[in-house]
């Protein structure tokens, strides 16, 4: 991931209301401050406890990858985009003007 993009991730952070010391730090960086990024990226992700050390194998990775973020939304520590919706996919698709 390019140091534009961990900036990036800090502007949305920041626009989320994510309470980090180091979260103003990452999203203001200038340009020429970009080989910082990555540090401060790594203190955000400490600062949030959302460190993700998968396991050796390859199938238990892939499902643990699987588990982590979900298990992060149910204890509140990570929020999803869009809340889930208590709609059918019939009634989204009308909402979204499909048939």
């Amino acid at each position: 991931m390019g140091s534009d993009q961990l900036i990036q991730a800090g502007l949305d952070a920041l626009l989320a209301d994510v309470d980090s010391p180091s979260v103003p730090l990452l999203a203001g960086l200038a340009r020429r401050e970009e080989p910082d990024a990555p540090e401060l990226f790594d203190q955000v992700v400490d600062e949030l406890g959302l460190f993700f050390e998968p396991p050796a194998d390859p199938t238990a990775a892939k499902w643990a990858l699987a588990h982590w973020p979900a298990e992060q939304i149910t204890a509140g520590s990570l929020r999803t985009r869009h809340p889930p919706s208590r709609e059918g996919p019939a009634e989204q698709r009308a909402a979204h003007g499909g048939s």
